[in-house]
């Protein structure tokens, strides 16, 4: 059985990958409010579910058919607030957008450790050595990451890069 991603490409269904979309919204919902979170038997259950009636289709099944099916077993459990953020969740990665990635850096240690983790997580980037510029932004310290519109320090930048690594796209 194969799903027909946004992108038109196609691959093997993955028990796995439906899983942790779940896991991710419900993840969410666990860091604002505790008791609406759905248990992960109730997730493995909705997975089982969902795969197996992938399975049995005739035809290949679309990402979208697989999100609806979610959303709909995720309401049947009355999980309504992980629901709400599996929509979210889906429909911010149908429209993904470039991220724009700037590392300003004055070659210290520490600013050669975040560009080597850059490197490493493959996430592209432009360096800026200007510190005229970080002086006239009011930068104490470096280095600092700007992703999109956002200046991170160090450690803000570094769990950043470690979160969304090889993706410079927004999710």
């Amino acid at each position: 059985m194969k799903v027909l991603k946004r992108d038109g490409e196609k691959e093997d269904l993955s028990k796995e990958k439906i899983y942790c979309s779940i896991v991710k919204a419900n993840e969410e919902v666990k860091l604002y409010d505790e008791k609406h979170a759905v248990s992960k038997d109730i997730i493995k259950d909705i997975t089982s579910r969902i795969y197996n009636r992938c399975r049995e289709q005739k035809e290949n099944v679309s990402a979208n058919e697989i999100e609806d099916m979610v959303a709909e077993e995720l309401m049947r459990e009355c999980a309504y607030e992980t629901a709400k953020r599996y929509i979210r969740y889906t429909k911010n990665i149908e429209k993904p957008h470039h991220v724009s990635v700037e590392l300003y850096s004055t070659g210290c240690p520490k600013c050669g450790i975040m560009k080597e983790n850059l490197h490493t997580h493959g996430i592209n980037y432009t360096e800026n050595n200007d510190v005229e510029e970080m002086i006239n932004l009011g930068f104490d310290t470096v280095p600092m990451l700007k992703v999109d519109d956002k200046y991170m320090n160090f450690d803000e930048g570094m769990e950043w890069i470690n979160k969304n690594g090889g993706k410079n796209e927004k999710q």
